[in-house]
């Protein structure tokens, strides 16, 4: 009775991973969407905040995201929708009369440089990692077929 019930719950387990892993794949699939719309919503919310912010919201959650995101893609979108955004609010804010015009371009500018930074940097650390894996896949090969080699020649030879 008990390699039944073992049995069962390693069955409800397995369905319980499949069913996880179909919803992170879904979520994974559509996660290109959500991307931008979260920065839209954070975006039109930022909107009605008091002006006079230093750094707009959105502007820190597209970078928290372009640092978060796993895939290369996503954080290109997200760079490039926190991009169209901030060219979007330049446009609108040269309508407020409050500061001088270069003051908001220059404001701008060093976000669109931060942002795009952070978007390189976390892009070229990623395919760093990547070779790095690659290559201590390599090794560790060579490691094992140099052990092979040992262990199957005779015994003077490992002197030598």
């Amino acid at each position: 009775m008990s390699h039944l019930s073992q049995t069962s719950s390693n069955f409800g387990h397995r369905s319980v991973l499949k069913s996880e892993r179909a919803v992170s794949e879904v979520f994974l699939s559509f996660q290109w969407l959500f991307v931008p719309l979260l920065l839209s919503a954070i975006f039109i919310a930022d909107l009605w905040a008091p002006p006079g912010f230093a750094m707009q919201i959105c502007y820190v959650v597209g970078l928290v995201l372009v640092v978060a995101l796993p895939r290369p893609r996503d954080k290109i979108v997200a760079a490039s929708t926190t991009t169209a955004l901030m060219i979007f609010n330049y446009f609108m804010s040269l309508a407020l009369p409050q500061a001088p015009h270069w003051l908001y371009l220059f404001n701008h500018s060093l976000w669109l440089l931060m942002i795009w930074t952070v978007t390189v940097l976390s892009l070229r650390h990623r395919y760093a990692q990547e070779v790095m894996r690659d290559n201590e896949r390599v090794a560790n090969e060579r490691l094992a077929h140099l052990k092979t080699i040992y262990a199957s020649a005779p015994v003077g030879l490992c002197f030598v």
